[in-house]
């Protein structure tokens, strides 16, 4: 149900790697089950059995059991029952890969991630949006895995396969994603990259500190599950302003990229470090909460900030956040209105690549400190600078 999935030798994180079980492959259940306590939250484990044989334990909220897998052909609304009557307002999209099971009157029930949403989706469908050909199937689950690679090559190589292997070129996807004349030449680097609108990854607090899409392992320290803005148990993350902050070592540069979360400070009386990129002292970027209440960018070796919210934050108060870097050019969002903007060339992280959320990095890459209390929810990191108009969709949506 995710791109990569890691397949492990006993249930939890811990467990030794074993392989990675890939979108939309088939496994068979062994019939073991398994529960592990992850930041104070009961996970679920499953023993299955690869094709080829392997067995090991994935986490059950990642597969599905007993049902087919479809591809999305058209944009479609996803209803509460089926009735055309029972809308949700939210839609699958093109190449949105689902779990549905048995059709019933043109009907059918599934369950996946839609494009630019945080998690899964369960709902009804009309079938005939729907496509069951194992090419396109296979097509759409090549797609969101080199969607999900944190590396490069990785993602040009897996691209590559699918613009240039003959097989592929029969889907009926592919003059979606690359034209109907587009070649390798083509690919490797002319026009946009086809997942550059998507989430690069996803960060949320419903099961463990772990991205959905990259797979990117936080170091957590101290950072607790409470209940979210809309009042779900455990779905949001409590900072405690002394000792709580995650932190993932090998965070890329993105010359061009944006932050949107939910924040909710617990207090004012200090000056509190939001996120980190990199060094900050001599390169990177932090978001820090001020005295004052403001929002603040920081960039690495420049003592004044490069753009101050004139946003008052508010303890106890929910409120919509997008940090949008274009290069040297900084924007701040709240509530999905332009709040501020600046810019400096003291950004780029080329001593370190860290990233830290809760906390902000000091001149040692090691150091952590100026640690935020209070409440964050659903970070989502892009690899564009977001526009206005988008960031007004993303508060208007969440």
């Amino acid at each position: 149900m995710l791109p990569e999935v890691a397949v492990r030798d006993t249930p939890g994180d811990k467990g030794k790697y074993l392989t990675t079980l890939y979108l939309s492959e088939t496994v068979t259940p062994t019939g073991d089950t398994a529960t592990v306590v992850a930041g104070g939250q009961n996970v679920r484990y499953r023993k299955v059995r690869l094709e080829d044989g392997k067995e090991g334990w994935v986490r059950t909220d990642f597969i599905a059991i007993d049902v087919i897998p479809a591809v999305f052909i058209a944009k479609t609304a996803i209803n509460k029952r089926p009735d055309l009557s029972a809308v949700t307002g939210k839609e699958f999209f093109p190449l949105d890969i689902v779990a549905m099971g048995q059709p019933k009157n043109g009907w059918v029930e599934v369950k996946g991630i839609a494009q630019n949403d945080k998690w899964f989706t369960t709902g009804y469908v009309r079938q005939d949006n729907l496509t069951f050909e194992r090419l396109d199937i296979s097509f759409a689950a090549i797609y969101h895995r080199a969607g999900a690679a944190t590396d490069q090559k990785k993602r040009d190589d897996l691209f590559g396969l699918l613009s240039t292997t003959t097989e592929f070129q029969s889907s009926r996807f592919y003059a979606e994603v690359f034209g109907a004349d587009v070649g390798e030449e083509e690919f490797e680097g002319d026009g946009e990259d086809p997942l550059i609108n998507q989430p690069w990854a996803v960060v949320r607090f419903n099961s463990s500190f772990e991205d959905e899409f990259q797979d990117i392992e936080f170091e957590a320290h101290e950072v607790v599950y409470v209940n979210d803005r809309d009042g779900n148990q455990k779905f949001a993350g409590s900072f405690n302003g002394t000792s709580s902050y995650l932190k993932a070592e090998r965070l890329p540069d993105f010359p061009q990229g944006s932050f949107t979360f939910w924040m909710n400070p617990s207090d004012q009386a200090a000056e509190r470090t939001i996120l980190g990129c990199g060094n900050n002292c001599t390169s990177g970027y932090s978001l820090l909460l001020d005295k004052d209440s403001k929002l603040v960018v920081l960039c690495g070796g420049v003592t004044t900030d490069v753009t101050h919210s004139n946003y008052t934050v508010r303890a106890g108060e929910w409120i919509f956040v997008a940090l949008v870097k274009d290069e040297n050019d900084f924007s701040l969002y709240v509530n999905g209105e332009l709040s501020s903007n600046g810019t400096s060339g003291h950004n780029e992280m080329t001593d370190a690549s860290s990233f830290t959320l809760g906390a902000g990095t000091g001149c040692d890459d090691s150091d952590v400190g100026d640690f935020y209390a209070g409440l964050i929810d659903d970070l989502t990191i892009y690899r564009k600078p977001l526009s206005a108009d988008e960031v007004k969709e993303k508060f208007s949506g969440n």
